[in-house]
């Protein structure tokens, strides 16, 4: 299960931890947007974090790394459940740099659609590629069912 951090010290050292996976600073990963940070941890160190920034009511951004194996379905089911459901969200982007093909396919496993490139992304050397899921188009989350017509 996903937690969040519980103070300001460990949402920084989550972002720090997160941006280190990435590959980009940690204000490159936040900018001065708020933002929410959670974690799977293992005798009080990091597996894998997920953040949650950007926030604009119908999207939020969100990005995602850890060590190998600690993503799990009922993982994914929590990181999904925070914007769709807990936020209200109806859209979820991502970026991915366009040269990290693991990544990308990663992307399109969990259900994201490319939308649009960013050229000259996070880091100059190299384009972003941005990732769409809408709420109806995420497998993960329990899908809210509709009124019968009477």
């Amino acid at each position: 299960m996903i937690v969040g951090a519980s103070s300001p010290e460990e949402k920084t050292a989550l972002v720090a931890y997160l941006a280190g996976k990435i590959g980009i600073s940690s204000q490159q990963l936040i900018g001065a947007m708020p933002y929410e940070v959670g974690a799977i941890t293992r005798k009080g160190l990091p597996l894998g974090a997920v953040i949650y920034i950007n926030y604009r009511g119908p999207t939020v951004e969100m990005a995602c790394a850890g060590e190998p194996g600690w993503l799990s379905p009922g993982t994914i089911r929590d990181a999904f459940t925070y914007p769709f459901v807990q936020l209200g969200v109806w859209t979820v982007l991502t970026h991915t740099s366009r040269n990290n093909a693991a990544s990308r396919k990663f992307q399109r496993k969990l259900g994201f659609r490319e939308l649009g490139v960013v050229e000259c992304g996070p880091n100059r050397n190299d384009d972003a590629i941005i990732y769409s899921m809408t709420r109806p188009e995420c497998r993960w989350i329990e899908q809210p069912t509709q009124a019968r017509a009477a």
